[in-house]
């Protein structure tokens, strides 16, 4: 009896021996390890920033605009979320946006509204930037190339899609400045009836300048995306 219990409890072992090594299941704790690899890439460690504000002169409001670069190898949407703080930390008011693809080495623009706020009482902006990888949208801005020609008191933006794919919802933002500080900003669409600038097309959009304050230098930024969800 005893022997016979002895034999049972070998075969169960070596059973259940078999049966965990037929699985092909990792350990938990490698699992967990793949997980926290997986989830320790920063995105946001890898863009860099610089940002722009001014306050219109009517309408009462102000722009806050982010200059993004994406200095890793992965296609990200980018969020921003913003605190405009006075002086001693006092909130003012706050402000998102977004980057809906860009891509590898690619330049792109994050404005940010923010109603009923002054400028001049902003003593900083307190940016939280989060970036995940894109799903359902390729990167455009790798084929579009703008050019500004400026014609004193208004700028002509000319853009055109040197890509392979269709840019979707191109969208171009051209900046005012005065000795380093911007004045002005705006923004025109780059599109057809399709909502796209397909390739090899080109479009010009003028962007007027209304201010007392001459500018003196302009920047332009491009935003766009293609889709690749198929339904």
């Amino acid at each position: 009896m005893r022997k016979h219990r002895i034999f049972t409890g070998l075969l169960a072992l070596c059973t259940a021996v078999v049966l965990a090594l037929g699985t092909g299941f990792a350990p938990a704790s490698v699992v967990e390890a793949k997980k926290k690899a997986k989830k320790a890439v920063n995105y946001v460690s890898q863009l860099s920033t610089t940002d722009y504000a001014y306050e219109a002169e009517y309408g009462g409001y102000m722009m806050h605009y982010i200059i993004v670069t994406n200095n890793s190898k992965a296609t990200l949407t980018v969020e921003s979320n913003t605190t405009a703080l006075g002086a001693g930390g006092a909130v003012l008011g706050a402000g998102s946006g977004s980057i809906d693809v860009i891509g590898p080495g690619q330049t792109s623009i994050i404005p940010e509204y923010y109603d009923s706020v002054s400028l001049d009482q902003v003593a900083s902006f307190q940016t939280t930037l989060s970036a995940k990888p894109v799903k359902y949208y390729s990167d455009v801005l790798y084929g579009l190339v703008g050019q500004v020609s400026d014609l004193g008191d208004k700028v002509v933006l000319t853009v055109g899609n040197a890509g392979t794919d269709p840019a979707e919802y191109v969208e171009g933002y051209v900046l005012f400045f005065n000795n380093g500080s911007l004045v002005y900003a705006d923004d025109q669409y780059f599109t057809d009836t399709d909502e796209e600038l397909k390739p090899g097309a080109t479009m010009s959009e003028q962007y007027d300048y209304y201010y007392d304050v001459p500018y003196d230098s302009v920047q332009f930024y491009l935003t766009g995306r293609h889709s690749t969800y198929t339904y």
